[in-house]
């Protein structure tokens, strides 16, 4: 059926409300990015009930979000939530670092050198993250024979300590910025 004109009649005015895809959780908590589409109505929801840098508790969110509010799944995927603002914010600080000249570790020649500068170990675990600066230190890998150098330890010295610490973890979680490059 046409107008008096013959074009299509006008689509009756109506207001956007577009409601969100109910969450269903795949069972695997380290797949953060599941809850990605409602992370912007969470950030809405956090910047309403926590102040800027206070950490909140997940019983904060519960009925807040929609397409999450009220799913048999809805604490894990505010859990997911909590945890992407937390990988987010963790991926914000490593950009800012780099942006200064810091580099991954393993990007430096350390075999059988000791290099002085700034060193940021960073890492993420379940439930949080952590970030950890060591100013004006030396740094080397531990001599491990049969080890490949990207899976050697890192280990470093502070000022005024005469033995060698020995960080755990993997090389992909250190960060390195050689004293005099900022």
């Amino acid at each position: 059926m046409g107008s008096i004109d013959n074009k299509e009649p006008a689509m009756p005015a109506t207001t956007a409300t577009t409601e969100a895809v109910p969450f269903v959780w795949d069972r695997d908590y380290r797949n953060n990015e599941q809850v990605r589409p409602y992370f912007a109505a969470y950030s809405e929801v956090r910047a309403r009930v926590a102040p800027e840098g206070l950490d909140t508790y997940d019983s904060l969110f519960i009925g807040e979000i929609p397409g999450i509010a009220g799913s048999a799944d809805e604490a894990t995927g505010i859990y997911l939530l909590q945890t992407m603002h937390r990988l987010d914010a963790l991926a914000v600080e490593i950009a800012a670092f780099t942006e200064t000249g810091g580099k991954p570790i393993s990007e430096f020649d350390l075999d059988g050198k000791v290099l002085r500068g700034t060193l940021v170990h960073h890492g993420f675990y379940v439930g949080g993250t952590g970030w950890e600066v060591t100013k004006n230190v030396r740094v080397t890998f531990a001599d491990n024979p049969g080890i490949p150098v990207e899976r050697q330890s890192v280990l470093f010295k502070k000022p005024g300590q005469r033995n060698w610490r020995h960080q755990m973890g993997s090389q992909a979680q250190y960060l390195f910025l050689p004293a005099g490059s900022s």
